[in-house]
């Protein structure tokens, strides 16, 4: 059987990936208007008349030790809501890109490609970036406070 070239799995993999990466962030809008929804039926709003919603975040890296080598190249944390147990937010933070790497390692400029690499702190700060990056957008995202 002919195998699919790596150019056509490329191509195939980002479209299915750009497809399902739409269709996750319609459904955490979804998610964030019915803890809203939850919220304000239940008079949890604030002084402004916003919905104030409990959240669970939790987060990981792609590496831990005990007391030694936090050097993870990459971080996730999730939110999710309380009330209906579905995510809200989820964020990744990553310090490594093969491309650029491999560019980099012949003293060349990596090509033109979708770069995944959106960290350059220290690893151990992963989780907790993207955390407050969900505090601070929670208005504009979900118009409503965490």
């Amino acid at each position: 059987m002919p195998v699919m070239s790596d150019n056509k799995y490329q191509l195939l993999h980002n479209k299915i990936a750009t497809y399902y990466n739409e269709i996750f962030w319609v459904e955490i809008e979804l998610a964030g208007k019915e803890e809203a929804k939850i919220a304000i039926e239940n008079n949890e709003i604030d002084t402004n008349g916003r919905p104030m919603i409990t959240v669970i975040a939790d987060g990981a890296w792609s590496k831990r030790s005990h007391k030694t080598k936090y050097n993870a190249f990459s971080g996730v944390a999730c939110i999710v809501g309380a009330k209906t147990k579905k995510v809200l937010f989820i964020g990744v933070r990553n310090k490594y890109c093969c491309i650029c790497q491999k560019a980099s390692n012949n003293n060349m400029d990596p090509k033109e490609h979708f770069c995944f690499k959106n960290w350059n702190l220290p690893s151990t700060a992963m989780e907790a970036d993207i955390i407050v990056e969900v505090f601070k957008k929670s208005i504009d995202m979900h118009g409503c406070g965490i």
